[in-house]
């Protein structure tokens, strides 16, 4: 688009003017005040019309002095008109009309960079490099509010030989950077004129228009070309490549066809450990290295194939898109990334040129490379992330995908080896041809898979890691857990463990356990043990065990062992912890003493009943005694007494129910079976039998042995 716009401007320029660039870098020397970055005024000279950072001329930032930057055309020219290029990288801005200078592109993920640097600027000329005799052919006055045109085509219509933009201009949008100072960033300038003095040189109107027309018709006759050109080679290698599998090797380096032979499996690059794909990280993680917020630079330059080609977001592996530094037998080469500032860094991915088609070119300069970072641009201070050891013998991955956790601002590949295929082409030294530098992290608040979530607010330093969140430097105090959202207990005297929560310290008196939320035992002295709440410093007076759960015993007389209960009994107590009565003692308080009639003196300690029996004592001048004695027996013997009169009592009780039960039941018994019978036979039978069977019984009445009633009484009893 930027080279559209150059041809379409140089066509407008010849069409009004007809007049040539005499500024060119083999005709003219420029100079400025100051460099940043290398960024010299040869920049503005080199034909390039591109108007990115590394296309233009840059000088330092905070300068306290004016800023400017000079042409010396070398002799005097009558000059027509000057075309200056500023530096802008805002192309989605172009379509919005909008004063912001510096803002944050979502879409390409990279800042868009506005002119507004170029403001109230002077354009000078002059025949003398003498400060006092410069003459101003143009002013700007574009105010703070407006954001002037990035190219401005300027009538200067004078006689000089040196030409020069001046600026004191301190631009208000870098405060906020903190960056201030006069600075000016021109990518080309070119200055039309011709060497002649008369006015009868300069070419009619007519001319004027029909040069123009012609020169705007045969640029697009070339481009048209071009664009045609290109398309029939595009289709060429397409239908080239997918007739051959691996076809041979057209390029310079055919004398080592016996090493590129063995990486054409892609296998092999797995074999040396290297991915030949990029990890999840490329895939998921934004790229923080991109031009926008990247300044790369390298050891030496190659044919204007600079650092930039590493961070300019082009991953193709040809010549032309790679980083080439020279080859001159350096005994080193690198290549350099400021992110300019700190960040987390999770894995580098490296595209290493690797052409392959019509010129094949194998990445065999790539062996035995460091990847290293630094907080530091001190070179003593460079940290290796990655060393490389492939062999002579074989061919490194052209990409590769290292995993780099470490936070660093700096960042660069190097390498001091000499690769031994160079020794036939007369070529020595180190060489770096790399193509592009990707490089996967967030800053120190974020983290996840696109740096879209936010370290908790309890980290310390809000930095946490950069895949999973965890808190990198610990919690603040009162928060646990990797991403410190969980809250210490509240009984915790300060802090608690990062991980378990545990609270660090003794806890508060009365309190136990790993988070100190256990009340101690109330019989326990002083506390207790954190860990178990075991009563550390013994117990309260009257009370005994680890825990001090257990009770003295009563008989004690003051107090007991602490681990076991044992004491010292009182009067009528016995035992180790003094819990029971002694064998001459009963009562509840052991108090009282067993009768001196018992046996050996011992009773039972619940009543006071002699345990062993009586003393036998037949001494008659002893009546009380002997009362007493019979008092105790018939005492004793009352109880089974009453005990054998209760059983005879209820045994007879039990004898009469049964044989009351007995009686009626038979009672019962006797009717039911003569009705069993009589049903048997009809009345009419029933009576004819009783008439035969009358003269039998007769005798059986006689003999008083008639065993069965008489007619009689079985008629009656029908009859009922």
């Amino acid at each position: 688009m930027a080279a559209l716009r150059a041809m379409l401007t140089i066509s407008l320029v010849r069409y009004i003017h007809c007049y040539e660039n005499i500024c060119k870098r083999v005709t003219c020397t420029a100079t400025q005040s100051s460099i940043r970055d290398g960024l010299s005024a040869d920049k503005v000279i080199d034909g390039n019309t591109k108007q990115d950072y590394y296309s233009c001329s840059h000088t330092v930032v905070n300068s306290t002095s004016e800023a400017w930057v000079m042409v010396d055309l070398r002799k005097e020219y009558k000059l027509q008109n000057v075309a200056i290029y500023y530096r802008n990288e805002d192309d989605d801005l172009k379509v919005v009309k909008t004063n912001i200078s510096r803002v944050w592109n979502s879409r390409r993920q990279r800042y868009e960079w506005r002119p507004y640097r170029f403001r109230q600027y002077s354009l000078e000329v002059s025949n003398s490099s003498d400060t006092e005799q410069w003459k101003e052919c143009y002013k700007d006055n574009t105010p703070d509010s407006r954001i002037p045109s990035d190219i401005q085509n300027i009538t200067c219509e004078r006689t000089a030989r040196y030409l020069r933009i001046i600026t004191n201009y301190d631009a208000p949008e870098d405060d906020i950077f903190s960056e201030s100072g006069p600075i000016l960033e021109i990518c080309e300038i070119q200055i039309y004129g011709n060497n002649e003095a008369s006015e009868n040189s300069k070419i009619t109107d007519v001319h004027s228009v029909l040069y123009g027309v012609v020169t705007f018709l045969i640029l697009s006759i070339f481009v048209n070309l071009f664009f045609i050109a290109w398309k029939v080679r595009e289709k060429f290698y397409i239908r080239r490549d997918s007739t051959k599998e691996h076809g041979p090797y057209n390029s310079i380096r055919d004398a080592n066809r016996d090493v590129y032979d063995r990486i054409e499996d892609i296998a092999n690059y797995q074999e040396l450990g290297q991915l030949s794909q990029p990890s999840q990280y490329e895939e998921l993680k934004n790229n923080i290295c991109e031009r926008s917020i990247c300044i790369a630079t390298q050891s030496s330059i190659s044919k204007d194939l600079s650092a930039y080609k590493v961070i300019d977001g082009n991953t193709k592996q040809n010549y032309a898109s790679c980083s080439h530094t020279a080859v001159c037998a350096a005994p080193e080469a690198w290549v350099m990334v400021d992110l300019r500032k700190e960040c987390k860094l999770q894995n580098v991915v490296i595209y290493y040129r690797n052409d392959i088609g019509y010129y094949t070119w194998r990445p065999y300069r790539f062996r035995q490379y460091s990847l290293q970072v630094s907080n530091s641009y001190d070179t003593e201070q460079w940290e290796e992330c990655y060393k490389d050891n492939t062999p002579d013998s074989s061919i490194p991955s052209a990409i590769q995908n290292i995993t780099c956790e470490r936070t660093a601002r700096y960042l660069r590949v190097i390498t001091d080896y000499d690769a031994p295929e160079d020794d036939k082409f007369s070529e020595r030294g180190a060489v770096l041809e790399i193509c592009e530098i990707q490089i996967y992290g967030c800053d120190f608040n974020h983290y996840g898979f696109d740096c879209s979530m936010e370290c908790s607010v309890n980290c310390k330093r809000k930095t946490c890691d950069i895949v999973n969140g965890s808190c990198t430097y610990g919690c603040y105090n009162g928060f646990y857990s990797e991403k410190c959202e969980k809250r210490c207990s509240t009984t915790c005297p300060s802090a608690c463990n990062r991980h378990s929560g545990e609270c660090e310290g003794p806890c508060p008196n009365g309190m136990y356990g790993h988070h100190c939320n256990f009340t101690c035992n109330q019989n326990c002295k002083n506390g207790c043990s954190k860990i178990d709440g075991l009563c550390t410093s013994g117990c309260i007076d009257g009370k005994f065990g680890a825990n001090c759960l257990q009770t003295c015993g009563d008989g004690c007389i003051s107090g007991c062992n602490q681990d076991d209960g044992n004491c010292f009994c009182k009067e009528g107590w016995q035992g180790q912890n003094c819990i029971e009565c002694s064998q001459t003692h009963h009562g509840l308080e052991c108090d009282k003493q067993c009768s001196p009639t018992c046996l050996n003196g011992t009773c039972f300690s619940n009543s006071g009943s002699c345990k062993d029996g009586f003393n036998v004592n037949n001494d008659k001048s002893s009546p009380a005694i002997n009362q007493a004695s019979a008092s105790i027996t018939n005492t004793e013997v009352y109880p089974v007494l009453y005990g054998v009169i209760t059983v005879l009592i209820m045994s007879v009780i039990l004898n009469i129910f049964l044989i009351v039960r007995n009686t009626r039941q038979r009672s019962y018994n006797t009717p039911d079976l003569n009705r069993d019978h009589n049903h048997a036979n009809s009345t009419i039978d029933a009576t004819s039998t009783i008439h035969e069977r009358t003269e039998d019984n007769t005798n059986y009445e006689e003999l008083g042995q008639s065993s069965q009633p008489s007619h009689y009484e079985e008629l009656e009893f029908m009859k009922v």
